[in-house]
């Protein structure tokens, strides 16, 4: 994924100078631990959605000229995590 480095938050909120850079992000969704149907609100506006909770393994990298970072290479365990569809507004029916 093409991004710019801003170096800092305020220059990013700036629109400051910044440099080209790219990230790269691998999400593996292991261990289906349950499965939960939501629906919220009323009639006009309701929300409707399925999430299961899993366990995840993420890999990631990020470089820009002179500089290049990498997640370990056994990946980052994430304990919990979600990954879900949803309706709602004018999408609901």
């Amino acid at each position: 994924m093409e991004t710019e480095d801003y170096h800092d938050l305020v220059n990013a909120l700036l629109d400051g100078p910044s440099e080209e850079a790219s990230a790269s992000f691998k999400v593996e969704w292991r261990h289906k631990i349950q499965t939960q149907e939501l629906t919220v609100g009323t009639v006009d506006e309701q929300f409707r959605g399925t999430f299961t909770q899993t366990e995840a393994r993420v890999k990631w990298s990020a470089r820009k000229k002179g500089f290049e970072f990498r997640s370990d290479s056994e990946a980052q365990v994430v304990r919990w995590a979600e990954v879900g569809e949803e309706r709602n507004g004018a999408f609901f029916f």
